[in-house]
């Protein structure tokens, strides 16, 4: 079956449901309301399908005091899933109430939001996929009972929630489905190579756990004017106990295939082909570490879309997919977390532009974008946004990455670092953490999926760093368009000795005049690049330290690495 091609897919957790809106805001409630914070800015973008997220994630609020985050709750009509007002009172929160209670009304009043959705999706001329969380671990945030270090190594907890296959009721602060609470044998549990808040996710070598979530898809393939089921296997990437993901990977391929028969039933139907899609790691080695043999799948013929991901910016590995695929005629899609760049304040079209660029070289089809929604709803009443976002967002990038030709001359800012965005937490730590762990970590959904963090790294007196930085630029493509191109490497570094410091940078070939850096707590050190020494492709960097001073020793925290290309118009006479 011909796929109808996307520029850019467009995912919502489900959060306009319930952020836009009061008690979030001083905005009432209305289903027209939600059906504009829905797909309202979409609109005259190069946006063609969307992705809604079955289960609806209502985000932290101040009023939750150790209540986690929304996981195997619903907020359509099903008779499979547990819904949002089937919760017994008395709520643990205020926002599950507020939930309850629209959920409740919505579906009484014949506004059952996929439904809604759906409709209006389809009148802007928008394919419309129903998105399926395969494991979504956000209610193992009681588990850690608010911990700050959310994602650290497992120190133990004053009041456990869950321990020995067991839950402790009494120590419970939040909602956890039933199905979870009366079947805890169903679940991972606790093991050396998971952080705490996976002990509590599905563990899928159990037929019920299957049955189950065929039956909810089966349902709202059913009931919904759809354009596709998607399976996302990246909330959060683990399916069976760390171990026996190969011995129980045939009942994942079986499950797919379960699925592709219910969507053919409908099709058949409908006289429409339903696809499709799923949403797993890359490159395909990782996601067959836990399981998921997406190239047996193609071979069946089981999937339309593959969308390849992982929170790593820059050196996600999509060519072994986009190859593998064409064989079968399925467009790989980059999936691009947008809320990764956002939480380190690079959230500007030039960001965007970087990323797309990259994954455009690697040969996708389009883009799929994750966590967007937050650029405008993230903020609740009375807390102020950073400039041009909130509710003044304009998602200009998406009206610029769904073309490789409207970005490719055109000004762009990479960023390598994986701090806040990698791994949730800083170098050291991790290097702290047993080999198991730090393993298991890579192929999660807060690694890289190929290479333990190289940067931020701390460097002393002598040492050297080097690393690898991709880069979409191509300077004989800016000649032949009669453009210059210029670079300038930008490293953000924190002092942590107080002395003098001899920074060194070797750029492939190219090496810039030493930094004396003294006298500062941090610096921002720009070095200009010789667009001759760039290669459209991967760029090898070395960073040296030595010491300006004898008598104090030299260390330097590299926090940051990026890259910034700028065009003007003219041809580059200074190479």
């Amino acid at each position: 079956m011909p796929h109808k091609p996307y520029r850019l897919i467009f995912n919502n957790d489900g959060g306009t449901l319930f952020r836009p809106f009061a008690p979030a805001s001083d905005v009432p409630f209305s289903t027209k309301g939600f059906v504009d914070a829905t797909l309202g800015y979409l609109e005259d973008t190069h946006v063609d399908a969307v992705s809604w997220t079955l289960g609806t994630d209502i985000w932290p609020m101040p009023d939750i005091q150790g209540a986690g985050r929304a996981t195997n709750f619903y907020s359509h009509k099903t008779s499979v899933g547990e819904r949002f007002d089937e919760i017994e009172s008395p709520y643990h929160a205020r926002s599950w109430h507020v939930m309850a209670d629209r959920v409740r009304t919505m579906i009484e009043n014949g506004d059952d939001p996929p439904r809604v959705l759906a409709d209006a999706a389809h009148r802007k001329g928008l394919d419309f996929f129903l998105s399926v969380r395969m494991n979504d671990a956000h209610d193992g945030r009681i588990v850690e009972r608010n911990r700050v270090p959310l994602f650290g190594s497992k120190p133990p907890v004053g009041k456990p929630v869950f321990e020995n296959g067991v839950f402790n009721d009494h120590n419970i602060r939040g909602h956890i489905c039933k199905m979870k609470l009366d079947h805890p044998e169903w679940l991972i549990g606790d093991h050396e190579s998971l952080t705490r808040v996976a002990t509590i996710a599905f563990d899928y070598a159990h037929k019920p756990v299957r049955d189950f979530r065929l039956a909810l898809i089966e349902e709202a393939i059913e009931q919904y004017d759809i354009d596709g089921i998607e399976l996302d296997f990246l909330r959060h990437p683990l399916l069976f106990k760390p171990g026996e993901e190969r011995k129980h990977a045939h009942l994942m391929t079986e499950f797919i295939g379960a699925v592709r028969a219910a969507l053919d039933r409908v099709s058949s139907i409908r006289v429409k082909h339903l696809r499709l899609s799923v949403r797993t790691l890359l490159p395909l080695e990782a996601s067959q570490r836990i399981g998921l043999d997406v190239d047996e799948w193609l071979r069946e013929g089981f999937i339309d879309i593959w969308i390849g991901g992982i929170v790593d910016r820059t050196r996600l590995e999509l060519r072994e997919a986009v190859d593998l695929a064409a064989q079968y005629d399925c467009p790989v899609y980059a999936s691009f977390k947008t809320d990764a760049i956002l939480g380190r304040g690079h959230h500007h079209p030039e960001a965007f532009r970087a990323i797309a660029a990259n994954h455009y070289r690697a040969g996708v089809s389009g883009i799929y974008l994750f966590n967007m929604t937050a650029y405008r709803y993230r903020w609740l009443a009375g807390q102020n946004p950073p400039d041009g976002l909130g509710l003044d967002y304009d998602y200009q990038p998406l009206r610029e990455i769904g073309s490789f030709d409207a970005i490719r001359l055109e000004n762009k800012h990479y960023i390598f670092d994986n701090k806040g965005s990698g791994h949730r937490t800083d170098v050291t730590t991790f290097m702290e953490w047993s080999p198991e762990m730090q393993d298991r970590l890579l192929i999660s959904e807060w690694g890289t999926t190929i290479d333990k963090p190289v940067i931020p790294t701390h460097l002393q007196q002598g040492e050297s760093v080097e690393t690898i930085l991709r880069i979409a630029d191509d300077p004989a493509e800016a000649r032949s368009a009669d453009k210059r191109l210029f670079l300038t490497l930008r490293l953000m570094l924190t002092d942590m000795t107080g002395g003098s410091h001899i920074l060194t940078v070797r750029w492939n070939e190219y090496e810039p005049p030493p930094q004396m850096l003294e006298g500062e707590s941090s610096y921002q050190v720009d070095l200009e690049l010789p667009s001759s020494h760039l290669i459209c492709g991967d760029n090898a960097m070395k960073i040296s330290l030595e010491s300006g001073d004898p008598s104090v020793l030299s260390e330097l925290r590299i926090d940051d690495v990026e890259v910034i290309s700028k065009y003007v118009e003219g041809s580059d006479t200074n190479e």
